[in-house]
């Protein structure tokens, strides 16, 4: 019996998991990452930055897509990278109107 209720316990918990994930992805983004011409970029990533924390660095989507979740503090601000890109540090993220959109720059590279 012990067995039985640990698998349905299991399976419930499993089951909610995904359908968080999947709301997640179906809401509104809270990032659009972009290159200079407004071209999504996938795979950016990007970070939530609170006055006291650093969030963890998420990847965004296909369409420069990233949703943070949920936080024990208010974001203030947001940093992004990829290589090849001028990193952004701690932009403006609290009070402006979401998606808030990242443009990264190309790095300059002087050949010989």
């Amino acid at each position: 019996m012990t067995r039985l209720l640990t698998i349905a316990l299991a399976l419930t918990f499993t089951s909610s998991i995904q359908a968080s994930d999947d709301r997640k992805a179906e809401r509104k983004p809270d990032i659009i990452v972009v290159d200079e011409a407004g071209t999504p970029i996938h795979n950016a990533e990007v970070q939530a930055v609170t006055p006291s924390t650093n969030g963890e660095w998420l990847k965004s989507n296909k369409k420069g897509h990233a949703n943070f979740g949920w936080h024990f503090q208010t974001i203030e601000w947001v940093s992004a990278r990829k290589v090849g890109y001028n990193p952004i540090v701690d932009q403006q993220f609290k009070g402006v109107e979401k998606p808030v959109k990242i443009i990264l720059t190309k790095k300059f590279v002087l050949k010989n």
